[in-house]
């Protein structure tokens, strides 16, 4: 007995169905692996270490990359704009605040750094120019993977520390971590107009690098 018309319409609708199916699966893969924090070897939780309560850094300016004093002005390298890439850039700058080295607004530091050839074709700061940049008065020291131990002697030690982590998308981002309180780090964070410390944890999950600034001794 041959099939019927009503037999081939059934199988249609299956294969349109599962093919709608398959084409929806594949957008969500898609999707979750655009959208999903990209991690990297050495990376911890936002949270951890020994509980403490302290702040380094009580008065500290803020440096938005999207104020429009700066945020149109291209850095060095890849020449994109403060505003869209200059997260490092603020971090830096407020730590010099800190450290007593006044005048260095993102983009007073900026221009600096590009005198020095402070930045790489891609655009990414090097650290030996930021301690030019400082007149020497500042070290900078870059660790090859986070630790909260490492974290945490430096601001009982009244160093500030930079903290690296992945944005939706896998867009790298740096902030300042100023404190703590319990076991959730305080930071500064470019990317956010307001003006206090917030807590690391309400804006990422994994810290995958980190870089110590404190004054030379």
């Amino acid at each position: 007995m041959r099939p019927g018309l009503a037999y081939f319409r059934r199988m249609k609708r299956f294969f349109v169905v599962s093919a709608l199916a398959l084409i929806l699966l594949g957008i969500a893969v898609f999707a979750w692996t655009l959208l999903r924090p990209q991690t990297s070897s050495g990376g911890i939780a936002v949270r951890g270490g020994a509980p403490l309560n302290l702040q380094v850094a009580r008065i500290l300016p803020h440096y938005p990359q999207k104020d429009a004093t700066w945020s149109a002005e291209r850095i060095g390298g890849s020449g994109e704009s403060i505003g869209a890439v200059g997260c490092t850039l603020c971090c830096v700058g407020m730590a010099f605040d800190h450290f007593g080295i006044s005048g260095h607004d993102p983009g007073t530091l900026n221009a600096t750094l590009i005198a020095k050839s402070g930045y790489t074709a891609r655009g990414w700061i090097r650290w030996n120019s930021v301690e030019e940049a400082s007149g020497g008065r500042i070290r900078v020291q870059v660790h090859n993977a986070p630790s909260h131990e490492q974290i945490d002697a430096d601001l009982q030690s009244g160093r500030l520390v930079l903290a690296k982590f992945y944005l939706p998308l896998g867009i790298p981002h740096w902030v300042l971590i100023c404190g703590k309180k319990g076991d959730d780090y305080l930071i500064k964070d470019p990317a956010l107009s307001t003006p206090g410390l917030v807590r690391l944890s309400t804006r990422a999950d994994l810290i995958v690098a980190t870089r110590t600034l404190a004054l030379r001794e």
